[in-house]
């Protein structure tokens, strides 16, 4: 990676940083998902940028006030004016974007050794070796489908394009703005971890606490959003929006 931004620092008159800090993290949670980088070859640069402006699509329309109220039945407004034609534009970015991680699922596949008891590497692999032996036993398999698998890899992506908006959209100095449910429970992990006896601090330390942590917050949040989703799917609860869940209600 070091030698791809050197390369392009020499011949690009404007260099943009920000491409190659968005292919670092994809490759954290490609790594974490499938066990695998895309390396600075422009057909992976290619499939990556895909899928980055797949994923920045869907969550500036499921953000939008039409996304907002396509989160509660969304077929039956897909035949309205204007909502329509956010269904329909939510549903292509959604069928374009399974189709690729359902690619890398099978590409996944392939390589797997599932009589193999050896640790599984990566999320994907460890998901369809239990989804193996579940089948294997003619047990009944309601958690470990193929549906239930899309659906925790898009949510993954898709926590990781939230962040990328709110960080993108605050001010150097707007920290105490970025209240959602994710950053109050990191917050509130971190203030265990410094007042092991729970002991209360006061608002002045807790503020001053919190704030001086977010440099760090910002620069491990998206994995910590990972592992929040992978923490949903083990206890069963994965939030799907209903605009790309797989059946109709």
């Amino acid at each position: 990676m070091s030698k791809a931004i050197e390369a392009e620092m020499e011949t690009e008159k404007l260099f943009n940083i920000q491409k190659h800090i968005d292919l670092i993290v994809g490759n954290i949670i490609m790594q974490l998902v499938f066990g695998i980088r895309y390396s600075s070859d422009p057909k992976e640069r290619e499939e990556f940028s895909k899928l980055k402006s797949l994923i920045d699509s869907a969550v500036k329309d499921i953000g939008s006030a039409a996304g907002l109220i396509l989160q509660n039945k969304a077929h039956r407004y897909k035949n309205w004016p204007i909502l329509g034609t956010y269904y329909k534009r939510m549903m292509e970015t959604k069928k374009a974007t399974w189709s690729i991680l359902e690619q890398n699922i099978e590409n996944r596949r392939k390589e797997i050794d599932f009589d193999s008891d050896a640790e599984p590497i990566d999320y994907v692999e460890a998901f369809l070796k239990k989804q193996y032996e579940i089948e294997r036993k003619g047990d009944e398999n309601y958690a470990f489908t193929h549906e239930q698998l899309t659906g925790a890899l898009w949510d993954m992506w898709i926590a990781d394009g939230e962040q990328d908006f709110v960080l993108e959209n605050i001010k150097e100095n707007d920290w105490i703005k970025i209240n959602t449910d994710a950053n109050v429970r990191y917050s509130n992990k971190m203030l265990e971890a410094n007042f092991p006896r729970n002991e209360f601090a006061s608002a002045k330390e807790r503020v001053t606490f919190i704030n001086a942590t977010l440099g760090c917050r910002i620069s491990i949040i998206k994995a910590k959003e990972l592992i929040d989703t992978i923490q949903k799917l083990e206890n069963g609860r994965i939030p799907l929006p209903d605009p790309f869940c797989g059946n109709s209600r």
